[in-house]
């Protein structure tokens, strides 16, 4: 992690980023003194040379020569560079009316492909705050990747269909039966055996989307 920007700083390399990804090219140091008030070029110069002090940036000779070294979680959605950046993510909820476990698709989201990679993913809603402990709460919308989890892969995050319920679980083998953790101790350990087909594990946990309701 580079080191802390200024306020001036963080404006001028947040500037640096949303530029970059909308012309594809980096800024000239007149656009940034322009854009950002700066008295003069002098200043921009000066600011550039911090942010590549710090780690942020890197500058070559040209006047648009500025290559951005620090990435956040949020630079991947404009900038991946995908043919495909959004991926079709469907949302999935449980049927246990028939004989069978079913997921029913109610919808579809999009996610930025560079968030997820390729796999076969979709998405339930969380019935239970088992997790609540790691950041997990009822209500959380929970994107899975299908597949199966290996035995080395121990505590790993997984989807689980617990008849009709929807839950997240830490998941470990334990003598040829899978262990199913909670976070939150007032919810019990589950064990499942090879014959049970009222506990299912879907996938493992890829994301977790949550919805923040703030005061008006």
């Amino acid at each position: 992690m580079p080191d802390t920007l200024t306020e001036a700083q963080n404006r001028c390399f947040n500037f640096i980023v949303r530029y970059t990804a909308e012309h594809r090219r980096a800024p000239s140091v007149r656009d940034i003194a322009k854009a950002l008030g700066y008295a003069s070029t002098n200043a921009v110069a000066q600011t550039l040379d911090a942010l590549e002090k710090k780690g942020y940036i890197r500058r070559a000779a040209g006047v648009r020569a500025i290559e951005i070294l620090y990435r956040d979680e949020f630079s991947a959605f404009s900038t991946n560079g995908s043919a495909e950046p959004a991926c079709a993510v469907p949302v999935m909820k449980l049927d246990m009316s028939r004989a069978s476990l079913q997921l029913v698709p109610r919808g579809v989201l999009y996610l930025d492909r560079a968030q997820l990679g390729n796999g076969d993913f979709f998405i339930s809603i969380a019935d239970d705050d088992g997790m609540d402990k790691a950041g997990i709460l009822k209500g959380d919308w929970v994107v899975l990747e299908r597949r199966a989890v290996k035995e080395s892969e121990k505590g790993i995050l997984v989807g689980v269909a617990d008849r009709d319920n929807f839950i997240v679980r830490r998941h470990y083998v334990a003598n040829s039966r899978i262990q199913l953790i909670a976070a939150n101790r007032s919810y019990s350990e589950r064990l499942i055996k090879p014959s049970d087909t009222t506990v299912q594990v879907l996938g493992v946990v890829k994301m977790i989307l949550r919805k923040f309701y703030l005061p008006s």
